[in-house]
């Protein structure tokens, strides 16, 4: 059996009435200091002793109040008589409930008061002595070089591991996790926060690039090309981090098809027609992009109409994406679904301006 010590602040107004709850969080102490996960688990566990005590008619629970038994489960902030609850611990044969006796001396008051402090002092440096899980340490990262006989024969990889590789750095030396804690989003360790800034500017920069047809023949939905991202890369590192990317991504390195298309049929690219009678070339332009632009033109048109004379991409690119993903043909594909607004706005509408009506100059 456990013997558990109730203190005066157990007890209801100096009575020989203890307090249910109080009654629930000595014996989760007891829990704790034998073998129980944690504090909370130690609480959730200590109820079900009472409940069961009550099921059985070991204890009646009163309210504080008036009295009178409380029927219901709300039975946490009742009491029970002292009497009671040590009748029902040497029944269930688990707890001895005895009362903390008063100091007798000034002495034994001042020896208290240091037991309890350093009691403080030891649940502040040993977590697991009060009760709370300690703070976990995550074991120290080691990255490797990358594993070329392997890389090299890769056509297509994440973008993340693309990345890994630009900075000489083995991808599977990475801690990757695909969720991070709000199991929102993705996460990496590295060994120095230096390493880690170069890694995600270089893949936010890689996101941003991933429509840019002179770079990348498709989207990142099934992995990005090896070989053109080592062309694509090679300047970018150099600017980012003033280094160059390994040699044997060097040697990946050629040409894209986009970049091999004659200049006569870049020029050929679609155009969208203003109501000015100009028209806009496009650089990526791929069909969305136009649809985009038409979309942003009319909503325009609607402000414009409407008394607003300010029309910018920040004020009309959540509409516009909001328009645009009714029609499925500008989907980044039927699996990802419709396009972000932040897509819609950093590439989409990259470039765009409002042509009043009737007006020569177009407005920012």
């Amino acid at each position: 059996m456990f013997r558990i010590v109730l203190g005066s602040d157990d007890f209801h107004e100096n009575s020989e009435s203890v307090k249910v709850g109080n009654v629930a969080h000595a014996i989760a102490r007891i829990l704790l200091a034998n073998g129980s996960g944690n504090k909370f688990q130690a609480e959730r566990d200590a109820w079900p002793f009472i409940h069961t005590g009550i099921v059985e008619g070991k204890l009646h629970p009163l309210d504080p109040a008036t009295l009178c038994l409380i029927q219901n489960d709300d039975y946490g902030n009742g009491v029970v008589s002292f009497e009671e609850l040590v009748a029902w611990g040497k029944w269930c044969k688990r707890f001895d409930f005895v009362k903390q006796s008063a100091p007798d001396t000034k002495a034994d008051e001042i020896k208290a008061l240091q037991a309890k402090r350093q009691s403080r002092l030891e649940r502040a440096i040993m977590p697991e002595g009060s009760g709370c899980a300690p703070r976990y340490r995550p074991p120290p990262i080691t990255i490797r070089l990358p594993k070329w006989d392997y890389w090299r024969h890769m056509p297509t990889v994440e973008p993340w591991e693309a990345c890994a590789l630009a900075l000489n750095i083995e991808p599977d030396s990475v801690d990757y996790r695909p969720e991070s804690w709000d199991g929102k989003s993705e996460s990496w360790r590295f060994p120095s926060d230096e390493i880690g800034d170069h890694f995600i500017k270089l893949l936010q920069l890689l996101n941003a690039n991933q429509f840019e047809k002179r770079h990348f023949t498709e989207n990142f939905a099934k992995g990005v090309r090896l070989s053109e991202f080592a062309a694509w890369c090679a300047p970018v590192v150099r600017d980012l981090i003033c280094c160059d990317i390994p040699p044997e991504l060097a040697a990946l390195a050629k040409a894209s098809p986009v970049e091999q298309v004659a200049p006569a049929a870049k020029v050929e690219a679609v155009t969208v027609a203003m109501p000015s009678g100009e028209v806009i070339p496009g650089s990526d332009n791929e069909d969305w992009i136009i649809k985009t632009w038409a979309i942003a033109q009319k909503i325009g048109m609607e402000k414009w109409n409407s008394g607003w004379r300010k029309i910018s991409t920040r004020g009309i690119f959540e509409p516009v994406t909001t328009e645009l993903a009714l029609d499925k043909s500008t989907w980044v594909s039927q699996a990802l679904g419709p396009r972000g607004s932040s897509n819609v706005r950093t590439v989409g509408l990259r470039g765009w301006q409002f042509y009043p009506p009737n007006e020569e100059k177009k407005v920012d």
